[in-house]
């Protein structure tokens, strides 16, 4: 019988560099404070009862 096909190469890819760690700059910016919340107003809303028209019928 033939040979089985060759396997495919297999490609390493080096993604994370070996060795020390080259210094890097770091920037530092603060964000802005943010703006103060509004105070609480505390209102209490109350409504009237809405009218209903109940009808029963039974059968």
């Amino acid at each position: 019988p033939p040979a089985p096909p060759r396997p495919r190469d297999i490609v390493i890819e080096r993604w994370v560099p070996y060795g020390p760690q080259a210094k890097r700059r770091t920037l530092l910016q603060r964000a802005p404070a943010p703006p103060p919340y509004p105070a609480p107003r505390n209102v209490i809303i109350q409504y009237e009862q809405s009218p209903a028209r109940i009808v029963r019928q039974f059968q």
